[in-house]
């Protein structure tokens, strides 16, 4: 808690996030994309079957939907779940975007 906090009260600056970050990835490299790893990783993953999601019902989002707590910390939508509860309105956005997602 304190040090999300101190990151609140205290965001580095733009010169320092540069810095830090531009190291990793503000250098573009050329890869070997045919490095022998990769043909032993993706040999041991050939078999891997790709799940198969069911697309989400109302009712499953229904029994979900209920067992949220009204005043919980919103997320980054910023919605709080009393409103989710609320507003069925809402309920088939937020089904479909459950669903594309997986």
């Amino acid at each position: 808690r304190y040090f999300y906090m101190y990151l609140v009260s205290n965001p580095p600056t733009k010169e320092v996030l540069e810095s830090f970050w531009g190291g990793l990835l503000g250098k573009q490299s050329k890869h070997n994309d045919r490095a022998k790893w990769l043909e032993v990783e993706k040999e041991s993953v050939k078999d891997v079957v790709e799940p198969h999601w069911e697309e989400i019902s109302n009712e499953e989002l229904q029994v979900v939907i209920k067992s949220f707590k009204n005043w919980k910390s919103h997320g980054p939508d910023k919605v709080h779940n009393y409103w989710f509860k609320h507003l069925p309105a809402l309920h088939g956005v937020l089904r479909q975007a459950t669903s594309d997602a997986l």
